[in-house]
């Protein structure tokens, strides 16, 4: 063995396996900092690393094989041990060594200083501004435009990655009537305020704008627009560009490219498309359905309005029943088109590539959805319907610790929306950080009180820890935000049932009293009654029950990578006592990346499998992803106590 290892290091074997892994490291350092710059897909970067480890094995080989001499490459055993250069070629692979090093850490250092990844740096207060609503001078009529070209200065100013720029959710309906600068900057945490006004008349605008600075309250810049209509982008630009020279911004040549990109050059189709997007940011269907009216609308007088074919797709997944469990295939497919068409017309805007991974993960191909998010990211770093979204896809399939970060960073964006305190407060509770659970979810009803995912939440984990009054009040909290609603009193049957049967056929009974409730859309009250009826010997009236639901979410599942819609198959399964089918299913979900481990040991939907051993095996499985992504989390603890 000492021979071996002499050989080895004779033939230089060793020294040339560390020189390779170390230039690897600067090839794959280079890569990281300067694709983003040119715009290049982060999946590039994944297949340099399964090259340079494919390649790894065949440079060990040469270098055990081959001598390095002065006359170039020669077999080993054709150079005399006497005449042998090993040493001088060991020194050349110590430099080498240095030089890989050396170059690793002059590109971190570069990256530190020019910023090529585009990632701002959310703790620096004087790189972070607020745009707040600009004052509608106009009609009420016209409040929509003030509220678009409002929202699109925001969004200009947001494709500059050298900022931190909270987004529009959190500032749309922003009341800071009666507070001070200094007020409104703490309680956004920014160190610049954007206001202003806009009027319409005609073809004429006038838009004046004023930025502060917060800390001390000061004018850095204003200025009065009075320009037609046609002009309305390059004063987009213009207010862009002038508060990343205030802020010391610095603007890569590409952020400056999509600074000065056009939308559309109809200026009716854009006006049009901005009331679409009013209707589309409240949320309800019935606007989403007017909000669908003005986007195709506004394709007809430019049929090369990318935005207008992205708002398009974002509607048509937006506009369905039960959080998007039932969106028809044809939607579907609808929507897939409309933001491959959007990305073709429109491919360096953030908004197009994020329509089109919303339709993909809609459709649950979340692979593609996870590829088109990270695009629109690298876009416009402080995209953050994108970041959310992004998010929950990686919770979806198990990948908690990368959606942890995410969460995080779209509370530094939209630190005043309530949903995002929710959703870090879910991920949490899949990694059984019950404490820090339940801090994100009182930080979310601080916010709002109403927020019945939060009350959802906490019922959930107080009925794991055993708090039973603690569960109730919260759902209880939860229903009364509106007690007709059956999706809401599904939601609290979906706990109660854990925690006291006959609460459960309270909320089961308001759920089904519901005029809008269909026993397979809802299907935890579905399942719940049959899993119960099954208990009581009521076999044939238990599958009755559950069987619709079955098999509409095992045709859901045929093109799905949704790990949820595979748990809740098993779930059914095991309800009926198909104990293999509801095994494999489980399997499945996990494999999927399903993490909900301490559900599966308590829930009464799966009491007849969770003394099995595949059963223990699995929550063994999952004990050891949950602990290694806990791990994980906690290296990042000093970040996440930040917020």
């Amino acid at each position: 063995m000492n021979k071996f290892l002499q050989e080895l290091q004779r033939r230089n074997v060793i020294k040339a396996s560390i020189s390779y892994a170390v230039i690897s490291w600067a090839v794959l350092q280079a890569a990281d900092i300067l694709f983003p710059a040119f715009e290049i897909p982060d999946t590039a970067i994944k297949y340099i690393l399964y090259a340079l480890i494919g390649g790894f094995p065949i440079w060990v080989v040469f270098a055990y094989v081959y001598e390095w001499t002065p006359t170039g490459f020669r077999k080993t055993t054709e150079v005399a041990v006497e005449t042998s250069v090993y040493q001088e070629t060991g020194k050349r692979l110590n430099a080498f060594i240095i030089g890989g090093l050396a170059l690793a850490v002059v590109l971190l250092i570069t990256d530190r200083v020019f910023n090529f990844t585009g990632v701002s740096d959310p703790t620096a207060p004087q790189k972070s501004i607020a745009v707040l609503p600009f004052e509608n001078m106009s009609s009420e009529e016209d409040a929509y435009f003030a509220k678009g070209v409002t929202e699109d200065i925001l969004t200009h100013i947001s494709k500059i990655g050298d900022l931190r720029v909270l987004s529009n959710f959190t500032l749309r309906d922003y009341d800071s009537k009666g507070k001070t600068i200094n007020e409104i900057g703490e309680e956004l945490g920014v160190g610049y305020l954007l206001t202003g006004s806009i009027r319409k008349a005609g073809e004429q605008i006038r838009i004046s704008c004023q930025l502060v600075q917060v800390n001390p309250e000061e004018q850095e810049w204003a200025e009065n627009y009075d320009k037609r209509m046609d002009d309305i982008f390059a004063i987009q630009t213009q207010v862009a560009e002038e508060v990343a020279s205030k802020l010391q911004a610095r603007l890569s040549p590409q952020e400056k490219e999509k600074l000065n990109q056009k939308p559309t050059e109809n200026i009716a189709a854009y006006n049009i498309y901005l009331k679409g997007r009013e209707e589309y940011n409240t949320y309800e269907p019935e606007a989403m359905k007017r909000a669908i009216g003005y986007f195709k609308e506004a394709i007809a007088l430019d049929p090369g309005f990318g935005l207008a074919y992205a708002g398009l797709a974002d509607a048509y997944c937006q506009g369905n029943p039960s959080a998007m469990r039932f969106l028809p295939l044809d939607y579907i497919d609808t929507a897939l088109a409309l933001g491959e068409r959007a990305v073709n017309i429109s491919p360096n805007a953030s908004e197009a590539w994020k329509a089109w991974a919303f339709a993909y993960q809609v459709k649950g191909d979340f692979a593609q959805a996870i590829e088109k998010y990270q695009r629109a990211i690298s876009l416009n770093p402080n995209y953050n319907p994108a970041i959310g979204n992004l998010a929950n896809i990686f919770a979806l399939i198990g990948r908690l610790d990368e959606a942890i970060p995410l969460h995080i960073k779209s509370i530094q964006i939209n630190p005043l929306d309530f949903a995002n305190y929710t959703s870090l407060g879910e991920k949490y509770l899949l990694l059984e950080m019950f404490e820090e659970a339940e801090q994100a979810y009182q930080q979310a009803l601080a916010l709002n009180p109403r927020g019945y995912y939060s009350h959802y939440g906490l019922a959930y984990l107080y009925d794991k820890q055993g708090q039973t009054d603690k569960a109730k009040q919260h759902l209880e909290n939860l229903v009364a935000v509106d007690p007709t609603d059956a999706f809401l009193n599904e939601l609290a049957a979906d706990v109660a049932i854990d925690v006291d049967t006959a609460l459960f056929y309270h909320y089961a009974r308001q759920a089904m009293s519901s005029p809008d409730f269909d026993p397979v859309v809802y299907y935890a009250v579905s399942v719940g009654l049959g899993c119960l009826l099954w208990e009581t010997g009521q076999q044939d009236s238990a599958r009755a029950l559950i069987e619709p639901t079955l098999q509409s979410l095992l045709k859901q599942a045929e093109d799905s990578d949704d790990s949820y819609l595979a748990a809740n198959i098993s779930m059914c399964y095991a309800s009926i006592r198909e104990k293999t089918e509801a095994l494999r299913w489980l399997s499945k979900a996990i494999d999927l990346g399903y993490l909900d481990r301490s559900s599966l040991m308590t829930t009464r939907l799966i009491k007849s499998i969770q003394q099995e051993s595949e059963f223990k095996a699995m929550m063994d499985e999952l004990d050891q992803k949950i602990t290694r992504m806990r791990m994980n989390v906690s290296a990042q603890e000093e970040g996440i106590r930040s917020l």
